[in-house]
């Protein structure tokens, strides 16, 4: 007799690349916002990925490592002087 085939489910040929590591993490609170803004690393590099949860609502930016000190430098023109 024949063992049955295994079960194959849609999808299950797709090879996903390993997870993210977090390098670092640190949380930010003003207001009623929460900011996580966790340095991280994959099988493509660097980056860092920065959340905003707000009650239900989450929004999240990722910025590439390269890319990290051109846009300090361009969040610094942002700040009022005073």
């Amino acid at each position: 007799m024949d063992s049955p085939a295994p079960n194959k489910t849609k999808g299950s040929a797709v090879k996903r690349p390993p997870q993210d590591r977090i390098v670092r993490s640190v949380e930010l609170v003003v207001e009623r916002k929460n900011f996580t803004l966790s340095l991280r690393e994959n099988h493509r590099g660097r980056f860092v990925r920065i959340t905003e949860q707000t009650g239900n609502n989450r929004s999240t930016i990722i910025v590439p490592a390269p890319a990290l000190a051109s846009f300090i430098t361009k969040l610094s023109e942002l700040q009022p002087n005073g």
